[in-house]
């Protein structure tokens, strides 16, 4: 939903916030509803799932509310309001398929917007969240740290009163 709303925002759709973002984290996301509804349809759950009613019950409409589709309509002007993104998904995710983030990251890329998309090697549906809440092994506090160092050019940050300590370029790898 966040995803949708700072694209609509982009597009001028929407009031524009008071809030400056400085990024957005995409986390085992769902990016085009309605390539996930069939998804979703082909494990019988789709009647349960709150994504029909979230997006009016009715397929056509889907697309206004995939991130994925709705990217490609911005202009590059557009495309660079937009807030850089991290997309993160795990690859064993049973519950959204990590192609949803590979292609939403790939229409970010197509546009020209400042994107990073990162696997989280073995993870299911929870490992992004779960690796950001727990902080397993500090890796996702690596991986913002040098995501925000790289797409705003700043090596004086901190997450959680902890450093930038990786070097520039180089991805922290993720051990879940």
């Amino acid at each position: 939903i966040c995803a949708l709303w700072l694209l609509q925002q982009a597009m001028g759709l929407c009031p524009q916030s008071s809030i400056n973002f400085n990024g957005f984290m995409g986390l085992s996301g769902v990016y085009d509803i309605y390539k996930h509804y069939f998804y979703e349809k082909s494990r019988g759950v789709h009647e349960v799932s709150p994504m029909k009613a979230a997006n009016g019950g009715e397929l056509r409409g889907f697309d206004k509310f995939s991130p994925s589709l709705v990217s490609l309509s911005l202009s590059k002007q557009q495309a660079a309001t937009l807030p850089p993104s991290l997309i993160v998904h795990g690859s064993n995710d049973q519950t959204v398929p990590m192609s949803s983030s590979t292609e939403y990251s790939q229409a970010l890329s197509t546009i020209g917007a400042a994107q990073s998309f990162f696997v989280i090697t073995q993870g299911d549906h929870f490992a992004p969240m779960s690796a950001l809440m727990l902080e397993e092994e500090g890796f996702m506090d690596d991986l913002i740290l040098r995501f925000y160092s790289e797409t705003k050019g700043s090596q004086n940050i901190n997450v959680r009163n902890k450093q930038l300590n990786s070097q520039p370029g180089v991805w922290p790898s993720s051990k879940l």
